[in-house]
């Protein structure tokens, strides 16, 4: 290094009030090295282990190179020579053409990775290191001066950025200095348009108008009101009226220092006064772009003043219609052709979609274009499931028949076998093998059935769906078998935008436990003489529910999934006198319950790359049972239906579903706490903390702190189970650890190191364990994608 240089160390905004400095950041010129918590600057140091390495060999790689260069240059200007003084086709190479053309193949490859590895380092100072980073006092001052540049484009006319550094042991740290200083506030804001017509539009929007007296002048205002303008016209009619019509002009000149004028003029075309407003004229709708027929013309049908045009007519146009949103006579508007193709794209029976609006003979004619994809498909799917940490492999199939009934309906015949290695209900710490064997057939309608014609055609743009579910799943565990079969009735839609909504009207099933353990249902009946319900959950059982499941995802930064379902719904419009005196029906188990489940997930970016992120999550949960059943008390709620925490998705020191509930410690015929059985709770609570980062190449690392428990509400025989107020904050587990993650584009395998730090299992005094780490006890976690 040379004397006169200096590391950069970090780089420090100032006094930034108004302006985040988050938005002054992308205008440094330099960045410092990349620096990792009590790791400091292991890129750095890489960088220089691979420059120590690539200074003894550089020398012999030019050498190399320089040789290669010498033989290749003349092979390859003598071949190419011969190749065009020759006229004539080649029609086969020979062998020793073809052993020509491989040996110039490799010695090219070898002069492109030399000459690599010469002019940008070897692999460790590319792909791992950062090259040193040192002061450049040119790129301060360009900082300094964009960033000044930002905040008059803010508003802050008389705004100073003032850069400055201090060195310490040959380390700098810059610091700006920010002054905003006062903003200048919008005095008038005036529109003017010789096209009164269109003026009058702008105004009666004035309230979702981005520029305002008396705010403060922001010159990403005007793009926001250009493109606010140029839509809210373009859903007027104006289908020719774009940007380049709103012109702005800000007067700074005429007012005093504190304030500017803004005038948003709505030009015209050359040579006229006004913009043309235009009506929709005719909609036609061909349904078979790309397709073949010995029909040289396509014949046209026609429903509700839409026409559709095909060689053979195979979609339901009463269906067609409710997705169109474009009528005759309407005016032009955008968003309801962006509404069209979205919808249409929506039903899954067409590869592609494009609408097309256009202008004949002065009319607007709109033409929308589809491609149907093919009637059926098969596919088969083979890979690994990771549970705790051994892997297991399934494959499965779909076969899928598009428009079943000529309405746009799909049908779909789903089947899985999966051999997964998991932790038992009972285990020895070890895994086991089970196995998983599914058969589901689903058949999806594009609307909402028995809700009518008219009221389809009204929510068409918000993609309804109602999908008609029948399902059987064999479970084969060491504890016990089960086999569930299930069917439900489904309504799904959209919001348009971020949103979607389930609503499960009709959700039953039927589940028998084939084969249940001696030892397990010893446990079993252990716990029921001090009042836990477990046992019942593993007779045959007839499980009826309603929910609804709302979920919102906004840009890939914020995530809200909430659950309300309500069980035994159906047994309401049954007689008491048709159960039994235990409550069961047709020798079945009922239950009535009542859940309710919300998740939140928010994502933010550290850097503007996203090479660093911080992720959160929150996990809430109730279930409880309620009613009667047969005259009786409910007291029993489905096994599938508590909730479990601990594991690979949850908090990452316990093993799966062992943690909980409360304070409840499971000592083992050894008087040792132990974590062999499956812990399930009423009242869930789980919160995330993880900041993401990228290593280098497509390696991550993750540092994670998880919260949480389980506790129940109803009464228990597990010792400090119940949920107390006074004591669950003394409850809650906390675990820290490790991951490493290595993104493969398609794929994402993740290994997570959880550390235990608060134990709630243990006594009070006791339950700090995090000095009491070794090796043994860190729980591995290995799974497939992120986490949350």
């Amino acid at each position: 290094m040379k004397e006169q240089q200096y590391f950069l160390e970090a780089q420090i905004i100032k006094g930034s009030k108004e302006v985040s400095a988050d938005l002054l950041v992308p205008f440094f010129r330099q960045k410092p090295n990349r620096k990792i918590p009590l790791l400091g600057e292991p890129y750095l140091v890489a960088y220089y282990v691979g420059k120590k390495s690539y200074d003894q060999k550089v020398s012999s790689w030019q050498a190399t190179l320089d040789s290669l260069q010498q033989i290749y240059t003349p092979q390859a200007t003598n071949r190419d020579s011969i190749d065009a003084e020759d006229e004539k086709p080649v029609v086969k190479e020979s062998e020793a053409e073809k052993k020509l053309k491989k040996q110039r193949l490799k010695q090219e490859e070898a002069i492109t990775a030399l000459k690599e590895k010469i002019e940008k380092g070897n692999w460790l100072m590319r792909s791992v290191g950062d090259a040193p980073v040192f002061f450049d006092s040119s790129l301060m001052v360009k900082t300094a001066s964009q960033m000044q540049l930002f905040l008059k484009q803010k508003g802050f006319f008389h705004a100073r950025v003032t850069p400055s550094f201090t060195i310490k042991n040959k380390h700098v740290t810059v610091n700006y200095q920010i002054d905003e200083n006062k903003a200048r506030l919008i005095n008038r804001f005036i529109i003017e348009s010789i096209d009164t017509t269109v003026l009058q539009v702008i105004k009666k929007d004035s309230l979702n108008a981005a520029l305002k007296t008396g705010i403060r002048f922001d010159e990403d205002a005007l793009g926001k009101e250009r493109d606010r303008i140029s839509k809210l016209l373009q859903n007027k009619g104006y289908m020719m009226f774009g940007k380049q019509f709103v012109y702005f002009d800000v007067d700074t000149v005429n007012v005093d220092k504190d304030s500017l004028d803004v005038r948003l003029s709505i030009l015209t075309e050359e040579n006229s006064l006004s913009h043309k407003q235009f009506t929709v004229g005719g909609v036609t709708m061909v349904t078979d772009i790309g397709e073949e027929s010995d029909d040289l013309v396509r014949t046209k049908q026609s429903y509700k003043n839409i026409d559709y045009l095909a060689f053979k007519h195979k979609y339901s146009k009463k269906l067609l219609n409710s997705r169109i949103r474009i009528r005759p006579e309407e005016l032009y508007n955008r968003s309801k052709i962006e509404e069209t193709q979205r919808a249409l794209a929506s039903l899954d029976v067409f590869k592609f979609v494009n609408v097309k609006p256009d202008t004949v003979n002065n009319q607007l004619v709109t033409t929308i274009f589809a491609s149907p994809a093919p009637i059926n498909d098969i596919s088969i799917e083979t890979g690994f499931n990771m549970v705790q940490t051994f892997p297991g492999p399934f494959v499965g199939f779909n076969l899928k028949n598009r428009n079943t009934f000529g309405s746009c309906e799909t049908f779909e015949i789903r089947g899985r076998y999966s051999f997964e290695a998991q932790a038992g209900v009972i285990g020895t710490g070890k895994g086991y093998a089970g196995q998983e064997i599914g058969l589901n057939a689903t058949l999806n309608f594009p609307k909402l059935l028995f809700f009518g014609e008219r009221f389809n055609n009204k929510i068409g743009a918000y993609m309804p769906r109602t999908k008609l579910n029948l399902g059987y799943t064999d479970i084969t565990r060491p504890e016990y078998s089960r086999a569930n079969l299930r069917t439900t009735l489904t309504y799904d839609w959209t919001n348009k935008k971020n949103s979607t909504f389930s609503f499960n009207l009709i959700d039953m099933t039927i589940v028998n436990t084939s084969k249940v353990t001696d030892t397990f249902v010893q446990y079993l009946f252990n716990i029921s003489s001090g009042g836990n319900t477990l046992l019942k959950s593993f007779d045959r059982l007839f499980i009826s529910s309603i929910s609804f499941n709302y979920t919102y995802f906004n840009n890939k930064d914020f995530y809200l999934r909430v659950l309300g379902e309500l069980g035994g719904t159906t047994l309401n419009l049954l007689s008491n006198k048709v159960f039994n005196a235990d409550g069961s029906i047709f020798g079945l188990t009922t239950f009535r319950y009542a859940k309710a489940n919300v998740e939140l997930r928010r994502y933010v970016n550290l850097k503007p790359d996203k090479s660093s992120m911080l992720a959160l999550r929150a996990n809430l949960g109730l279930i409880t049972p309620y009613g009667t059943i047969g005259g009786k008390p409910n007291t029993i709620l489905p096994y599938e239906k508590y909730f479990f925490t601990g594991g690979t998705n949850s908090i990452r020191a316990w093993r799966p579903r062992r943690l909980g509930p409360g304070s409840f410690a499971f000592i083992d015929a050894d008087g040792n706490l132990s974590d062999q059985i499956e812990q399930p709770g009423e009242m869930l609570l789980e919160m995330n903390v993880e900041w993401r980062q990228k290593l280098f190449g497509f390696v991550h690392s993750a540092f994670f702190i998880d919260a949480g428990n389980i506790w129940m509400i109803n009464r228990d025989s597990r010792p400090g189970s119940q949920f107390l107020l006074q004591n669950f904050w003394k409850e809650i587990a906390v675990g820290t650890g490790f991951g490493l993650r290595f993104d493969f584009s398609l794929v994402i395998m993740r290994f997570d190191f959880g550390v235990k730090v608060w134990n709630p299992a243990l006594p009070e005094s006791q339950r700090f364990v995090l000095p009491d780490w070794n090796l043994g006890s860190t729980t591995l976690n290995v799974g497939i994608g992120y986490p949350f």
